[in-house]
């Protein structure tokens, strides 16, 4: 016993109004992903600069302050610090 062959219902149309309003809409969501990306370096640049300024203990006051694991911004600066000497190199 073979199950007949599916077929696709057929595939609807966009007019060019309805593209236009989804392309603003996917260029204001882009906008906004790059804007949170920006922000969330910006924040984890400013939390491993303190987390240094601050010496020992430093990581965990950082991370009591944001809510994150001091393992996390030991992480962090690691990463930072990587960065900087291949930059430097």
């Amino acid at each position: 016993m073979t199950d007949p062959a599916r077929t696709r219902a057929p595939q609807a149309l966009l007019s060019e109004a309805q593209k236009n309003d989804l392309d603003r809409a996917l260029k204001v969501l882009e906008s906004a992903v790059r804007a949170v990306e920006e922000a969330r370096s910006a924040l984890n640049a400013t939390a491993v600069r303190v987390a240094e300024e601050c010496g020992r203990g430093g990581a965990s006051a950082v991370a009591r302050h944001a809510g994150w694991s001091a393992q996390y911004v030991s992480t962090l600066a690691v990463a930072y610090r990587a960065r900087e000497k291949s930059a430097a190199a």
